[in-house]
This record gives C-alpha cells, sequence and structure tokens, in this order.
C-alpha cells in the first residue's frame, strides 16, 4: 500500500499525482468510481472495476467446483422447514 498526501484545491477538487495515474493507467477522461466507506475515500478506475468484477465472477467459479453442496443451501433450507412442517 503507498501513501501519498494531496491538498483540496481552491475549487474543491484533487490532484491524483502523476506517479500514481501512470501506476493506475489512467488517462484524461477516465472514469473513476468514488466510493466512501468508514471515513475513507476510495478511487477505483472503472475498467479497474471492470476486471475486478470478471475476476470475482471466476472465483466464484472456481469455488463453486469445491464446494461441499450441489444444490443451493437456501433450497435445502426450505426443503427442511416443508418436512418439519409435516411432521407437525
Amino acid at each position: 500500500m503507498q501513501f501519498h498526501s494531496i491538498k483540496v484545491e481552491e475549487n474543491h477538487q484533487l490532484n491524483i499525482p502523476v506517479q500514481y495515474q501512470k501506476l493506475l493507467h489512467l488517462q484524461i477522461g477516465d472514469e473513476v468510481q468514488l466510493i466512501i466507506e468508514n471515513n475513507k475515500l476510495i478511487l477505483i478506475p472503472t475498467k479497474q472495476q471492470d476486471s475486478i468484477t470478471q475476476t470475482v465472477k471466476q472465483v466464484q467459479k472456481l469455488v463453486k467446483q469445491y464446494a461441499p453442496y450441489k444444490s443451493s443451501m437456501v433450497e435445502e433450507l426450505i426443503a427442511e422447514r416443508r418436512e418439519a412442517a409435516k411432521d407437525e
């Protein structure tokens, strides 16, 4: 993790240092997502967010291969509740 202090400009804008723009492959006109979480400001380049989404989907697919459950846990719970209701 890298840290760098920047100042809020007179027009209330923040300037991202050039080295970070290069590191994130940001070009003029690129969009970023702005997230505020636990008093932290998080900027995520939109193209990077798309990449993260793809990575999460790939990981979910991998985990699904090794998951012990072949069916939905929600469906199993509903089936168990229905069985229990029959016994009442």
